[in-house]
């Protein structure tokens, strides 16, 4: 319950800004709109369960004008629902690409601000790869925050809806076990619960790795394209001092991680994939197993029998939310949880030069003024060195020596022959021992 509460309290933190931004009332509008569309969709699905009492009844009676009547009332419903479907799903998206742009701005402005890009590489508990933080970890919380936030408001509406219905089909159709009529008020009600509450268990017992096998692909995943990029931005270096075979070596063991990775997750998504997919089949014919015994006693008919199926599937499905989702809440805590570590990084430093100033001591400062000093001193030494090893390398330059000189630029290039005295000994270094 507690890390409930706290990762609710993390995404609150991350999400209200946005609300509360220059951009809110578009925020905020579109926001409402499309929880207004699911709720509405919500109350098609009340309509629905109704009709299909009306429409199996039809069938059963042999009514003709009943059943075209009900299939006329189900193209109308059925229209609706689509054209809610399509504009909550186009609202939902333009919510997610404002959203996104807002935060993706805030996050550049902190990252960027008072040199924390800088600093970030220099701790040693620093966030891993920021720039993958910031492009792929923002689209994915607000894309997943929208998904599990409007199905957990579609489960509870669906519930408290459907709760009413099925109970009160619960006592329309007693419960008979060996012929005998069993009086246990809202049965169904709680015979959905039992199942749901046993099928949330068990998915959570299967694929509670996942939450850290996602975590560790987004890390391995990024870390990988992180090396590719390195090694095509100093590609000169690498083919000069023929560093490949080192560079493969390298970009393959962090490949391996990723494949390692996946591996695991392949095996666990397995187990609960069956889980969930076998749990999904039962839920089909349990409804239909509880009902059976007061049909076949012809206490209801096959509309009551249908009806109460489907609103046994809508109200175990919102109490089996958690099971539903769960693969997609195993991709959601990576997503927020770097991107809020950043934040509070960010937020928590001064600009780079006030926090230097406050931070390092008076000792501090000139001990390292002293080593500042003695390596700009031993940079000077070893610019007029390499300069001095191109005048003599020039001047001993015979007419017939083709070519124009090294440029000083580049490298201090080794002396001839001629010259005279080796490299060592003009040299202001000690010669280094092999």
């Amino acid at each position: 319950m507690n890390n409930l509460r706290s990762t609710l309290a993390i995404v609150w933190r991350i999400a209200i800004p946005y609300f509360r931004s220059e951009d809110k009332w578009a925020g905020r509008g579109l926001l409402a709109t499309v929880i207004i569309i699911q709720l509405l969709q919500v109350a098609i699905d009340v309509l629905v369960n109704a009709w299909r009492n009306r429409f199996y009844n039809a069938l059963q009676q042999y009514d003709w004008d009943s059943f075209v009547r009900e299939l006329l009332i189900f193209c109308a419903l059925a229209g609706v629902s689509v054209v809610l479907a399509v504009y909550g799903l186009y609202l939902n998206q333009w919510l997610q690409i404002r959203w996104r742009r807002w935060l993706t701005n805030d996050y550049l402005g902190r990252w960027l601000n008072g040199a924390n890009h800088y600093r970030m590489q220099l701790k040693s508990e620093a966030i891993d790869n920021p720039d993958q933080r910031i492009a792929e970890d923002v689209r994915n919380f607000i894309e997943l925050t929208l998904v599990i936030g409007i199905g957990l408001l579609s489960a509870v509406v669906t519930l408290a809806s459907f709760v009413v219905i099925l109970w009160g089909l619960s006592e329309a159709a007693p419960l008979r076990l060996f012929g005998n009529e069993v009086s246990i008020p809202g049965y169904l009600v709680w015979g959905a619960l039992i199942y749901a509450v046993i099928g949330t268990a068990l998915t959570q017992w299967i694929g509670a790795p996942l939450v850290n096998l996602d975590f560790q692909r987004e890390r391995f995943e990024a870390d990988f394209r992180f090396n590719l990029v390195r090694v095509r931005e100093n590609a000169e270096q690498i083919a000069l001092l023929k560093g490949e075979p080192s560079e493969r070596e390298r970009l393959a063991a962090r490949f391996g991680n990723v494949i390692t990775n996946w591996y695991a997750i392949m095996s666990r998504t397995k187990r609960l994939i069956g889980f969930t997919a076998s749990f999904d089949q039962a839920a089909v014919i349990v409804p239909h197993i509880l009902i059976a015994p007061a049909y076949f006693a012809h206490t209801i008919a096959l509309g009551g029998m249908q009806q109460t199926a489907d609103a046994f599937g809508s109200v175990q499905g919102a109490l089996s939310y958690f099971v539903t989702v769960y693969r997609t809440m195993a991709e959601w805590p990576p997503s927020w949880h770097v991107s809020t570590a950043s934040r509070h990084r960010s937020r928590a430093r001064k600009p780079w030069r006030a926090h230097r100033a406050r931070s390092i001591s008076p000792a501090r400062t000139s001990a390292m003024a002293s080593i500042s000093r003695s390596f700009s001193s031993t940079c000077r030494t070893a610019r007029r060195w390499c300069r001095r090893r191109i005048s003599v390398s020039r001047l001993t330059q015979t007419p017939s020596s083709p070519g124009p000189p090294a440029p000083a630029s580049r490298h201090c290039s080794a002396p001839s022959p001629a010259s005279g005295r080796s490299a060592a000994a003009r040299s202001p270094f000690p010669p280094t021992r092999r």
